[in-house]
């Protein structure tokens, strides 16, 4: 637990900065622990119910309920809602290690090729139409659609709560039925309606209501706020605007609009999902790349009884996070060719952990906590508000879900990408 409070505050915080908190180490019984599992167990998807906390452990990792506002602010008395977003990958590879028989993961984004493999093993009952390319472009209707697609059909990627307890999200293998959407708009209602002007348009069902949309601008305006001045990262100079070939946004007249033909359209810098990115696109090699380097390391190791420098030989976490990091952040890292001969072990090294590192952004969620403006007292002086219509909210955003990812997983990660192409190509 200790390595992971140092990874934070070493690997993690100089990358993604005040959108996470430190945890902290706490002294648990077990007790409290089996009151954590029997919390839980009825929020938990029923394929993950096998895992539970440990209660025979004498420590635990606390961090602050960011389902609220963080810093904490209770002046108003109105509700908060939080939403928990997992945006997962929000770029396509163009890393030369992809054979030629895997070009697709060029056009078509991991997770709408996960889809269909979630799809036919059951996993889910019907394939989720958002695309996190949609959400990283920093297109606003783009990003909207993606948000609406989310909303429609959230699987185990969207999560709305209210006061801390669960409001709106799937249920079990399906998403949610037509009585939770109306739920949710009613709730909404009461917070975000829109003017009598906005509510005569067409209702094309509860989750198309102005309610429910003008709540989908509030959280657009949070996502799109720069929290931080810059990401340290130096990536995306160079980047490209993307578009997934799978992403039902690219086959709609919504392409056409003004907003929506911008070719050239980044994330604000140290917004939320561009300090995510960022770190998401220190993977420039891919799984193929990736792999490639983790048998030249294994290779390497077993063929020799140096263990002059196992510090430098070691591929997890923990490591020697000063110099892991000033060559993250170097503008002069040297490009790997695709001859793992040719490549070092200390390059190969630090491609693993860089891909690890990545991992964990690719993996993580995004929680934005909002609360309508009280009518009563507008004497506040909170730091983050966003403007919708005559309305006022204060918001706080974070990334939580920081796990290390192991490099005992990259042969798995690697026989899943090979799965995933297949299924792909024989749709």
């Amino acid at each position: 637990m200790k390595q992971q409070v140092k990874y934070a505050e070493s690997i993690l915080k100089p990358l993604l900065g005040s959108y996470i908190c430190i945890p902290e180490m706490v002294a648990v019984t077990s007790n409290f622990l089996q009151s954590i599992n029997n919390k839980v167990a009825d929020c938990r998807p029923s394929a993950r119910l096998h895992k539970t906390v440990d209660v025979n452990s004498k420590f635990a990792l606390s961090l602050p309920d960011l389902s609220f506002l963080h810093p904490f602010h209770d002046e108003f008395k109105t509700p908060v809602y939080c939403v928990e977003i997992k945006p997962k990958i929000g770029f396509l590879p163009t890393s030369p290690w992809i054979l030629a028989e895997e070009e697709v993961k060029k056009d078509v984004c991991y997770y709408c090729r996960l889809q269909h493999l979630k799809i036919k093993e059951g996993t889910w009952s019907e394939i989720s139409k958002y695309c996190p390319i949609d959400l990283f472009s920093g297109h606003p209707v783009r990003m909207k659609y993606a948000l609406n697609q989310l909303l429609e059909n959230p699987q185990n990627n969207l999560r709305i709560f209210k006061n801390g307890e669960l409001l709106y999200g799937a249920q079990g293998k399906s998403k949610p039925t037509i009585d939770d959407q109306i739920s949710l708009h009613q709730d909404l209602d009461n917070y975000f309606s829109a003017s009598i002007e906005e509510e005569k348009t067409v209702d094309e069902g509860a989750l198309k209501r102005p309610a429910v949309q003008s709540f989908l601008d509030v959280v657009l305006q949070a996502l799109l706020h720069s929290k931080e001045e810059k990401s340290p990262l130096q990536v995306k100079s160079s980047l490209p605007s993307q578009t997934c070939k799978a992403s039902g946004f690219t086959k709609t007249s919504l392409r056409d609009s003004k907003s929506g033909n911008q070719k050239v359209r980044m994330l604000p810098d140290g917004s939320v999902l561009d300090v995510i990115l960022q770190v998401q696109r220190l993977d420039d090699l891919d799984i193929e790349g990736v792999y490639a380097m983790y048998q030249k390391h294994q290779n390497m190791i077993s063929a020799t009884d140096d263990t002059s420098s196992e510090e430098g030989k070691q591929l997890d976490w923990p490591y020697e996070e000063r110099k892991f990091l000033q060559r993250v952040l170097s503008s002069e890292e040297p490009v790997i060719t695709q001859d793992a001969n040719s490549v070092t072990l200390d390059d190969a090294v630090h491609k693993i952990r860089t891909f690890l590192l990545a991992g964990t952004a690719k993996d993580c969620s995004v929680l934005l906590a909002i609360q309508p403006e009280g009518t009563t007292d507008r004497s506040w002086n909170y730091p983050y508000t966003c403007h919708h219509g005559n309305k006022t909210y204060l918001y706080s955003s974070h990334i939580i879900d920081l796990d290390t990812k192991p490099s005992s997983r990259i042969p798995k990660y690697y026989k899943l990408n090979k799965k995933l192409v297949k299924v792909y190509n024989s749709l």
